[in-house]
């Protein structure tokens, strides 16, 4: 079954991260894009090894927030998917939440929303945040960009 959703990955220097995130999403993803913002080393050639289309975005320093913005928005909008799911490179979509977000999929139109906070867990020094305001959050990702913009 496909789902109609491009990930969309802005990346700069990731080639550390980029295989794990890419491989997360391929097998279930219409597309699986990687919005390329000048890196120096392997990004790009990892990401289309694993199959991932690789889109260079010009980074501006000044800015580097509202290009990001820019890019995500551009790609988002020429996808031709029904949904878009915003991802960082150092992030996966595991098992578990590839099935809920497919659940959310299968509604199509009849979804009761247009765009969702996904649950995130916080990694930080080398282990998971257990509690306070950060450790389980919920991020606007997965959104339909005919009536969403990522901003």
């Amino acid at each position: 079954m496909t789902y109609h959703i491009t990930a969309l990955i802005p990346a700069n220097n990731e080639e550390q991260n980029i295989e794990r995130c890419v491989k997360s999403l391929i097998d279930w993803c219409d597309r699986v894009v990687v919005i390329d913002m000048n890196s120096t080393d392997h990004t790009a050639s990892t990401a289309k090894e694993h199959h991932a289309t690789v889109v260079r975005w010009q980074k501006n320093n000044d800015k580097p927030f509202i290009v990001i913005q820019e890019a995500i928005n551009a790609q988002a909008q020429s996808s031709g998917t029904e949904w878009v799911l915003r991802i960082d490179a150092d992030e996966v979509v595991t098992d578990e939440l590839q099935k809920e977000i497919q659940q959310i999929l299968e509604q199509g139109a009849k979804a009761a929303y247009k765009a969702y906070g996904l649950p995130r867990k916080q990694y930080f020094w080398g282990g998971f945040l257990q509690g306070g305001d950060w450790a389980y959050d919920r991020l606007v990702r997965l959104y339909q960009p005919s009536v969403a913009a990522y901003d």
